[in-house]
């Protein structure tokens, strides 16, 4: 076949493949969104009417089953029965059905749970549990479709059927879509857009209409059940819509553009295997030019946000300098690896240079040829150093991940990409100065070359000089990127006549080597940039929002009074509703208007309280702020307006709480402040709450409730593991994130004699940090996190090398797979070289020997190492959870003071009991919350007070002393310790959530792999090393 049909077929290819594209988006459009806005919406309702009806009907299968089982109407018939048995049931019956969320109860005729799986909620009272019926319900955990299915006797001699109980089953349809918003909605995704989901008759359906808040077209309908019963209204906006569609036809466009830049990167392929034929300069030429526009079209399909992935989010990484080429971290990516091609084409054609040149390497060489381009090959070797340390300064500028978190767990494709990135642009900076080092040295008359080759060296310290005094480089990076250059120029004939003709193998060990020897000067530069960036983090930002948080507590307490202004009716919601009992106290009302402020965005101890006309407490919800020792004290305002904000202190226990107060009577909206206040609205925030700050981790589980909340950075952020502790000026710690605190008593004098802060380093619990002290009037400010050492250098080393071996074997993955439809593809490949070749098969036989053992005991010791530390983790909750019942046990023993005999199961005396162990605490009462520490977070719906059914069937059911398990908040699970408390002759099951272990465990347990596998991987190179040799000694 000649090279013109061979270039046909092969634009033929490329061309029909971006043509299938356009059909394909264009079939894709007609089916998952239609081709109009009338298609679009009828196939939302189809795809809602079937998720839901389907779910239904699972629900209401799985109730049917069970009502109908024998065991369960004997266990029902008999109150003696052992309830085990149900337990095991329900168990079964949701693990058959592999539903997340799904929840059943068995009740018994009186309306009492007899058995439980998962986290059901309690039903209304009014529930009639002896018809058979589905419905859905909302509350602040989610909208729940629930099926009731009643279990009845037979009945006897044609006497009516006996009512047994009930079978409830139930599981969430929509989480809410964020507890911190105006109005507590749920959503779902559909193939067309986002849907908003209510109750059945909370809108109107089967039209649409316009969107009073927003102005835009809505399409409601409602979704019914099999039976023709509605369940939900669902509504969809018609924008989302022409969104998607939009949406939809850019992704086809980019992956149009994606095609074509693999078609002109393919096609620079094929003209530089065509030099023979055109000439090696115009195929260098060509193949140059496919590799930038194809740079081009990728650039230009790679938008940002057009697809749901991090490896194009600007988020992840977007260039400080340079924002509008490098946009994302697949464009940085693509940027390197545009970069290595062209210097290996360069270095390819510095090759072909020294061949064609022999002869005239054998005349007499002017030197002023030889200077200008040796003080050309110099001047690159400047610009290419100086081009390193801005791309690597940029890129820790602009990247939002931790560059220095090696580990690939958790995986993150933008940090991976990233760190390829710097890899293969710090692998072309070597090349591109020993490329042009060759280059110059290639000019060289041989006899010149012979004597004076050895001053290549000292020359190029020159340029490295200059570079590192005037700052625009590293001193050790930099010296030794031109020393792995000047070692390739000097070898470089050499290298390449090995290179041309070795084994297969080996070609491929030297490519990849020739990628892992420049990781080593780039992992130096970063270790300094990123330790720079993370001490410019420290220094501006958290040291700051610790020195101010006072005050951005009094701007957040503002910012609330506003919302609190916009939220319309403000007045109707304060009121109690009608029929409420005189002087009862509820948490709804009050939860409702604290979850649309930034109140609950941002974490901070808070409170709200509503009062009535007469100055009475009816409504209350606190986070982090419960009630303690004191009763409610009456409101005595008088205005309609903002009182001025002030401070406050409020006993709590043998502790004070200082807080900041502010207060609002509620008038008629045309009262002015001569209107007389209907009830009145009271904010309290904390005014040392430390742990508010966004970059401590939360302690606590609940935190994971509230989506909206700033979260602490993640392992791979930059600001992850920084810890404060914040002292008084008599050196004891007030407040510390972490388990313990440093000793900074020998840095008393230099704290005490100047406001200038100042880094140092402190070590703690056997570890190193670099710590940044700063102070004011209220006390002294530590910021530190952990230095690293030189094990943590060779793990990352390690890791960094496990990464670029993994890509490697990705790439040769996937260039067999391309093989399968580009048959040339499959020449690169080595599988028929070994197969062919003993040598080859004796190494690798050596290597898997040698490496296989190393890998086998690091996964034994791993497994072990991390089972032990999770059973050492769980005595330690066990021995909490016994330190709290013997605290309960002992105060209900003490005697009364005063006359007064307090119980050990109120939400006070756990309060109280918190504080001691630090921990939540709870109390349930078979299979009912009876007190807890956290009373308005159960109140208000956003945790169950159902008992954990593995808690009730380990304490009660097995009589086992003590319960150490794992259980969910929302994405978060925590370590969940429970054990038994009798006091008299009265038994209950108290529990511990202990979410600051469980992080402990998973951050030790990621730190022991990490450490094993690094460990691992070193010793396996090593020993396979040797094996290799050992095998080439034998095959020679």
């Amino acid at each position: 076949m000649t090279a013109v049909l061979n270039w046909r077929r092969f634009l033929g290819l490329a061309f029909g493949a971006a043509g299938a594209v356009v059909v394909l988006g264009a079939v894709g459009e007609r089916v998952f969104v239609g081709w109009t806005d009338e298609g679009a919406m009828r196939r939302v309702e189809r795809e809602l009417t079937t998720r839901v009806q389907s779910l239904d009907a699972t629900l209401s299968r799985v109730a049917q089953s069970l009502a109908g089982r024998v065991e369960v109407r004997r266990a029902l018939a008999d109150d003696r029965a052992v309830a085990r048995g149900l337990f095991e049931l329900l168990e079964a019956s949701t693990e058959a059905e592999a539903a997340p969320g799904l929840a059943i109860t068995i009740y018994d005729p009186r309306g009492e749970p007899r058995a439980w799986s998962g986290r059901p909620r309690e039903l209304s009272r009014n529930l009639e549990l002896r018809t058979a019926v589905g419905f859905a319900e909302v509350n602040a955990g989610g909208l729940r479709l629930v099926r009731v299915a009643p279990v009845v006797a037979a009945a006897e001699r044609g006497g009516p059927a006996r009512s047994l109980g009930a079978v409830v089953v139930e599981r969430v349809l929509a989480a809410p879509s964020t507890t911190t918003v105006p109005y507590l909605g749920f959503s779902l995704e559909t193939a067309v857009g986002r849907a908003d989901i209510y109750t059945a008759g909370d809108a109107g359906g089967g039209a649409v209409t316009i969107d009073a808040p927003t102005g835009l077209g809505v399409h409601r309908f409602e979704v019914a059940d099999a039976s023709g019963q509605p369940l939900v209204t669902a509504a969809i906006r018609l924008d989302d819509i022409a969104d998607l569609r939009t949406r939809w036809r850019t992704r086809v466009f980019a992956l149009v553009l994606a095609v074509l830049g693999l078609t002109a990167l393919f096609a620079g392929s094929r003209a530089r295997a065509s030099r023979a034929e055109f000439g090696y300069l115009r195929t260098f030429g060509w193949a140059v030019a496919g590799a930038l526009v194809a740079r081009g079209l990728f650039w230009l399909a790679g938008t940002p946000e057009l697809f749901d992935l991090s490896l194009i989010s600007s988020d992840a990484y977007r260039s400080v300098r340079w924002g509008a080429l490098l946009r994302s971290p697949l464009d940085l990516l693509l940027t390197a690896a545009l970069f290595c091609i062209v210097v290996a084409l360069c270095a390819e054609a510095v090759n072909r240079r020294r061949w064609s040149s022999r002869a005239e390497r054998s005349r007499p060489a002017s030197t002023r040829s030889l200077a200008l381009w040796h003080l050309g090959a110099l001047g690159l070797a400047i610009l290419a150093l100086a081009a390193q340390q801005a791309m690597l300064r940029d890129t820790v500028d602009g990247a939002g991940v931790d560059l220095m978190h090696t580990a690939l767990q958790p995986f993150d494709t933008s940090r991976v990409a990233l760190q390829l990135a710097l890899v293969l642009w710090s692998a072309a900076t070597v090349w591109v100065i020993g490329v042009a080092m060759a280059a110059g040295l290639a000019r060289w008359p041989v006899d010149i070359r012979r004597r004076w080759q050895w001053m290549v060296a000292p020359s190029a310290v020159l340029p490295t000089g200059l570079v590192i005094a005037t700052g625009w480089a590293p001193s050790g990076s930099s010296l030794l990127i031109v020393g792995m250059a000047v070692a390739l120029a000097l070898h470089w004939r050499r290298l390449w006549t090995w290179f041309r003709h070795t084994d297969p193998l080996a070609r491929g060990v030297a490519t990849l080597g020739a990628i892992l020897l420049p990781a080593l000067p780039l992992y130096l530069a970063l270790v300094e940039l990123t330790d720079d960036a993370r001490r410019r983090m420290v220094e501006t930002d958290y040291a700051v929002q610790a020195a101010e948080h006072t005050d951005v507590l009094r701007q957040l307490l503002a910012e609330t009074q506003e919302e609190v202004d916009r939220i319309p009716d403000l007045a109707r919601m304060a009121a109690p509703p009608p029929g409420a009992d005189e002087g009862a106290l509820d948490t709804d009302r009050a939860f409702n208007i604290w979850r649309r402020t930034t109140l609950a965005a941002s974490r901070v101890s808070s409170a709200v309280e509503l009062y009535s006309a007469d100055g009475t407490l009816n409504s209350r919800f606190a986070f982090n702020l419960p009630e303690y020792g004191l009763g409610a004290i009456p409101w005595a305002g008088t205005g309609c307006e903002w009182a001025d904000l002030f401070g406050h202190v409020k006993p709590f226990g043998s502790e004070e709480l200082r807080l900041l107060h502010t207060e609002r009577g509620l008038c008629e909206p045309d009262a002015g402040d001569a209107g007389v206040p209907s009830g009145a609205v009271v904010l309290h925030v904390a005014q040392v709450d430390y742990e508010s700050l966004p970059f401590i981790a939360s302690q606590s589980p609940y935190a994971a409730l509230f989506e909206g909340a700033a979260a602490a950075p993640l392992p791979g952020e930059l600001g992850h593991a920084v810890e404060l502790v914040i002292y008084g000026w008599g050196l004891q710690p007030t407040f510390v994130s972490g388990r313990s605190a440093w000793a900074i008593n020998p840095l008393f004098d230099q704290v005490y004699g100047s406001r200038v802060p100042f880094w140092t380093q402190l070590v703690k619990d056997s570890t190193r940090y670099d710590v940044f002290i700063t102070n004011a009037r209220s006390g002294i400010y530590a910021l530190g996190y952990p230095s690293h050492t030189p094990f943590d250098h060779l793990l990352h080393l390690s890791e960094l090398a496990l990464l670029i071996i993994a890509t490697s074997l990705v790439a040769l993955i996937g260039v067999g797979l391309g093989g399968v439809l580009f048959p040339p593809l499959r020449g690169l490949l080595v599988v028929r070289e070994v197969r062919a070749r003993f040598t080859l098969k004796l190494e690798l036989w050596f290597v898997g020997v040698a490496t296989v053992p190393v890998v086998v005991v690091a996964v034994l010791s791993q497994g072990y190492l991390a089972a032990q530390l999770r059973a050492d983790v769980e005595a330690g909750a066990a021995r909490a959870a016994a330190v709290a019942r013997s605290v309960i046990e002992e105060s209900a023993v003490l005697p009364p003071l005063d006359g007064q005999v307090t119980s050990p199961y109120t939400d006070e005396a756990l309060v109280w009991l918190s504080q001691v162990v630090g921990q939540g605490v709870n109390i349930f009462d078979g299979p009912q919350l009876v007190a807890t520490s956290e009373r308005d977070l159960y109140a208000s719906g956003l945790l169950p007070t159902r008992t954990p059914d593995m808690v009730y069937r380990a304490i009660t059911i097995d009589q086992a002393p003590s319960f150490v398990g794992e259980d969910t908040i929302g994405s978060r699970s925590y370590q969940l310790a429970a054990t038994p408390v009798r006091v008299g002759d009265r038994e209950v099951i108290l529990t511990l959530p202990l979410a600051s272990r469980q992080q402990e465990i998973e951050s030790q347990i990621d730190e022991l792999n990490r450490r094993v596998w690094g460990s691992a991987l070193f010793f396996a190179a090593v020993v396979g090393f040797i094996g290799w040799a050992i095998a080439r000694s034998i095959a020679d």
